[in-house]
């Protein structure tokens, strides 16, 4: 059986891809335990990217075969490479949205609203797929006689689509540092540079490198992460005491001042509390430990009547899973330092 180049060449790409993702998953720890929402979101991506590039050999390899359902498996197979396109942007505005957020409750929030653009396109595919199969013309794309892709008007619609999802990445950033000037550990850059060099290759050629590119986009989103890693609690999955020097240098570097801080402190189940305070704390608030059970929710200034209510709904969950604290909080004053909060903060339990 001969294969042409361009066939090769496809295959390469895809190969390469599958191999640079799954080096990744084996060597990187923080994908590989998946201790954390974000990672588990990452795992995501990394699986979504092999599936794809999976899906597109199976495209290549369908190149001019003759036999009975051909075409039908190569329809079928287009649709779902394109669909995985779409579905891995939607897993990575998800992804961002936990980095900057911190919060499973605003993901959930917001997801139908993520949703919708991966709506539209499943249903422009599958009606594709129809015309297709019934009429032999397509919206989005068909195939000729040799079974090669072939775009459609309806092609660019899809691809509107998909930049819409990296432009509401940058937006979702750009709109979190103005309204919070808070600290954001990733950089968005390193993934969307081959990411998008990538597409316009697909785009421009017959060649399907956007696999690649997103294969070489997550490598050094994960390389990009690492100095935040190390303000990471692995343990309960909340930033380490060393997170609140971090604070309280860019605080002062930004000139940021005020705040909200609340002391708990468990004597078991920390894990579960850590979950618990991750699930209930506002978009805007970060949870970290501190050592010796106790935990500290810091976010900007908030009113004692919403820190209270936050208070209680913490509780409620603890009574749910049988655990116990005890708890302070206080709002920082305008020129009160940051290490003097802090103290103030913790002297409260005593």
């Amino acid at each position: 059986m001969n294969i042409s180049s361009d066939v090769l060449t496809t295959l390469y790409a895809q190969g390469t891809a599958v191999a640079f993702v799954l080096g990744l998953m084996l060597l990187s720890v923080y994908i590989r335990k998946r201790e954390r929402p974000d990672s588990k979101i990452f795992f995501a991506m990394c699986v979504d990217c092999i599936i794809m590039c999976v899906f597109l050999s199976i495209n290549v390899l369908m190149r001019y075969r003759d036999f009975p359902g051909a075409r039908l498996i190569t329809l079928i197979s287009m649709t779902a490479s394109e669909l995985t396109i779409v579905m891995f942007l939607l897993t990575w505005l998800n992804f961002v949205d936990y980095m900057i957020y911190g919060s499973n409750d605003h993901i959930l929030r917001h997801i139908k609203a993520y949703s919708v653009p991966v709506y539209i396109e499943a249903g422009l595919y599958l009606i594709n797929l129809f015309t297709n199969l019934v009429f032999k013309f397509g919206i989005v794309f068909t195939v000729n006689d040799d079974l090669i892709y072939r775009r459609c008007p309806g092609f660019f619609v899809t691809k509107l689509i998909e930049i819409a999802y990296a432009v509401a990445t940058i937006a979702m950033i750009v709109r979190f540092r103005k309204r919070t000037k808070a600290p954001v550990f990733i950089k968005i850059s390193p993934f969307m540079i081959p990411l998008v060099l990538g597409s316009v290759v697909s785009i421009v050629s017959d060649y399907s490198a956007h696999s690649l590119g997103i294969a070489v986009g997550l490598i050094m989103l994960h390389f990009s992460m690492m100095d935040g890693f190390c303000y990471v609690d692995e343990r309960y999955g909340c930033y380490n005491r060393a997170y609140l020097s971090y604070v309280g240098n860019f605080a002062k570097k930004k000139g940021i001042s005020g705040g909200t801080g609340i002391v708990f402190e468990v004597e078991d189940k920390l894990k579960e509390f850590s979950d618990i305070l991750r699930d209930e704390k506002p978009a805007n608030a970060d949870v970290v430990y501190m050592g010796d059970g106790r935990f500290i929710m810091i976010s900007g200034t908030q009113r004692k009547s919403s820190v209270e209510m936050l208070i209680e709904l913490i509780s409620e969950a603890c009574e749910e899973n049988s655990i116990r604290f005890r708890s302070t909080y206080g709002i920082r004053e305008k020129d009160e330092a940051s290490k003097a909060f802090l103290e103030r903060l913790l002297a409260g339990l005593k």
